[in-house]
């Protein structure tokens, strides 16, 4: 959530209203501008909401807020002082879509977060027409304006040019080189929903280029914000081996003295083949000296045998 005094915008996810985080780096230090980032979810839908109420003064007749969404007008809304006099807690309003008008019908297409997809093509990174798709991706932005009241335009907002969103296709990854973009914003299937009025124009009291209050919100991925550091990194998480056993749950406890058990199993199944192996030269062993003794028994006892020379004559007599 954003707020000046008197003024609360919040971005709503999926019926949540979606946590601020403020960055050190937001490049403004104009004092009208306020900048939040916020974590975009794949395909959920969002809404921005915004509250006016005392303290806050007009010093107009009316409020004119202009709601753009990834750089592209989506709509327009106004409020007065006779409003805010009948309502002492507050205006509120919710702009969840785009709205559109077909003769007395009238259809919303609600806003939606979708993951920017990145390949390896190469030959789109120069081409004007991806330039223009993320000059404002990435950023819903609601600008409010001081306004003299006009005159109602009785045309519909299907006659008015509102800035149809356009979903990102694969895009190459060098062309959102630097730009932490993760999510862009596109339509769901319209729905139908009761008629919208007519049309009231205005008179800019400061120009169309001056709003006296500005509120950004970046979405991203939690992966990009963290890249950002605007968020810290999840740190790893300890095991219960490594935690102080006065620390565990009971039911933390009883999982480490399960993993204890799995472990001392598979030390006493990896021991059994070692002690079988063992056996079994044992026992080879043993049948060799069994075979060698069995052997030697069978074997008949040397007999000394004497070889008869006959008489010795002796050559060197005459």
């Amino acid at each position: 959530m954003a707020w000046k005094k008197g003024i609360e915008v919040r971005i709503v996810v999926n019926g949540n209203v979606a946590q601020g985080f403020n960055s050190d780096d937001d490049g403004s230090e104009d004092l009208r501008i306020v900048t939040r980032y916020i974590e975009a979810i794949s395909a959920a839908h969002f809404a921005v909401q915004y509250t006016i109420k005392p303290p806050f003064q007009f010093k107009c007749e009316q409020l004119r807020l202009i709601l753009q969404v990834d750089g592209k007008e989506v709509d327009r809304r106004v409020c007065s002082q006779a409003e805010l006099a009948k309502n002492p807690h507050g205006i509120s309003n919710s702009l969840a879509g785009v709205t559109r008008s077909q003769g007395r019908t009238s259809s919303i297409e609600k806003f939606k977060f979708s993951e920017i997809k990145t390949g390896d093509d190469t030959s789109l990174v120069a081409d004007a027409r991806i330039k223009d798709q993320l000059a404002g991706v990435g950023t819903i932005t609601l600008k409010i304006y001081r306004v003299h009241k006009g005159v109602f335009d009785p045309r519909t907002p299907s006659t008015r040019t509102w800035g149809d969103l356009l979903e990102l296709e694969i895009l190459p990854e060098k062309a959102l080189k630097g730009q932490a973009l993760s999510h862009s914003t596109s339509l769901d299937e319209p729905e139908v929903i009761p008629p919208k009025g007519s049309w009231q124009g205005c008179k800019y009291l400061d120009g169309k280029d001056e709003p006296f209050a500005v509120f950004n919100f970046q979405y991203r991925s939690r992966k990009a914000l963290q890249d950002l550091r605007i968020l810290e990194r999840t740190p790893a998480p300890v095991s219960l081996e490594d935690r102080p056993i006065e620390e565990l749950t009971g039911e933390e406890a009883r999982e480490l003295l399960r993993r204890q058990k799995e472990r001392q199993a598979s030390k006493v199944s990896a021991v059994k083949p070692e002690l079988r192996a063992q056996r079994d030269v044992k026992r080879e062993y043993q049948e060799d000296e069994e075979y060698t003794a069995l052997l030697a028994s069978a074997r008949p006892n040397k007999v000394a045998r004497t070889i008869d020379v006959g008489e010795v004559i002796d050559l060197s007599e005459d």
